[in-house]
């Protein structure tokens, strides 16, 4: 009888639990990196946190010496090259969640002898996964308000994945624990978990300009979604006016600026608030221009990219207990974790300017720059990918 719970070096997991095969490092010539988006659908290149975590893990199994080639959904089959020089299939495919099934059949027959496959969107493989296979898992994203149907569906596909792929590189330690409320054959699955955290790249993204005796700046580096907390962005800086906190604040988003410019219009903060449209990389030159940063997630979150910048740049941040966000925020350390309420939020910004805790929280926040630096997490996923 296995023992309960499972020891270091218990060979008697149930199947499914250990990976198998040769490790990449003998066995991977190309590897082939799956995702629903990377590029856009129509092949031109797309800005976001996923997006630059893809782009990077394909620059650096590049630089271990591997071809790469990135496969993606798209309206319109194409092969292209992205401005990183990783080349890129589009097939076509239904672009909504319900053509996950069939776009995963179709990518699958792309392999070819010596292929490694890398799923890049984890669970949205699902249930074609190669052998020898790994797979990256950004982050629960099921902890909303989503119906009954959605979270058995999704615990089927999230299961399905780490039972068929040898390892998972999780960004955040939320998912594990999630796996851990399943059982035992959850329990037995986080074994296969290997957990890095995102990453700040240190020479693109500098400490703040910024000091205590300038007028509070604010930025929120935020796609424009629902679950990204758009809407209680702006009461809560509403708010912070209305305390009397004079401020001005940068919101930098992927879609949907006039919207939250309306929003912002409404709320009577349109001198006090600048909105722009973020780049792949534009947004790394942001943060030094800012004291403090907002990530007021409301649902399905990893260890936000946003976050980690924000902080690599010594900016304290003010956001919301959910996903692994409370795995880079120590709460009076390097900011402040509330509830995603608008007063909430406004109150915890007041409270580290006027409190004097700015000073200490910047100098906390660079402290972390080496240890959410871009090497650092080079170095581990170089690990992982090897193995």
């Amino acid at each position: 009888m296995n023992s309960w719970p499972p020891q270091t070096g218990d060979t008697a997991a149930a199947d499914g639990v250990r990976g198998d095969g040769p490790p990449w490092s003998d066995s991977a010539k190309r590897l082939v990196v799956y995702t629903d988006d990377y590029l856009d659908f129509d092949g031109h290149a797309s800005p976001g946190g996923r997006q630059r975590h893809i782009r990077d893990l394909a620059v650096l199994s590049r630089d271990w010496g591997r071809d790469v080639v990135v496969v993606q959904k798209a309206r319109r089959t194409f092969e292209a090259t992205c401005p990183d020089g990783i080349p890129v299939i589009g097939l076509k495919a239904n672009l909504s969640a319900s053509g996950d099934f069939s776009f995963s059949g179709r990518a699958r027959r792309l392999h070819r002898n010596g292929d490694a496959w890398l799923y890049a969107s984890g669970d949205s493989a699902w249930p074609y996964f190669r052998a020898n296979s790994k797979a990256v898992q950004h982050g629960i994203w099921w902890d909303g308000p989503q119906p009954w149907l959605t979270r058995r569906v999704q615990r089927i596909r999230a299961v399905g994945m780490m039972k068929r792929t040898r390892s998972v590189l999780c960004v955040d330690t939320n998912f594990g624990n999630w796996l851990r409320t399943l059982g035992r054959k959850g329990y037995e699955l986080t074994r296969k978990c290997q957990y890095v955290p995102n990453y700040a790249d240190t020479t693109r993204v500098q400490p703040t300009t910024k000091t205590a005796n300038d007028r509070l700046t604010i930025v929120s580096a935020r796609r424009f979604e629902q679950k990204r907390g758009a809407l209680v962005l702006c009461q809560a800086l509403a708010l912070l006016k209305r305390m009397g906190v004079p401020f001005s604040a940068h919101i930098c988003t992927v879609g949907g600026c006039d919207e939250i410019r309306a929003l912002i219009a409404r709320a009577g903060l349109a001198r006090d608030v600048a909105v722009t449209e973020e780049t792949l990389d534009g947004v790394l030159d942001v943060y030094r221009r800012n004291h403090i940063a907002i990530v007021p997630t409301l649902w399905s979150e990893g260890t936000s990219l946003a976050c980690v910048e924000a902080v690599a740049a010594g900016l304290p941040v003010v956001c919301s207990p959910v996903g692994g966000l409370g795995n880079l925020i120590v709460p009076g350390f390097n900011g402040i974790i509330t509830h995603a309420e608008p007063q909430s939020l406004a109150d915890a910004i007041a409270g580290i300017w006027r409190n004097g805790d700015w000073d200490r929280m910047h100098q906390n926040c660079l402290s972390m720059r080496r240890a959410l630096g871009i090497e650092r997490w080079k170095t581990q996923v170089m690990a992982w990918l090897q193995s």
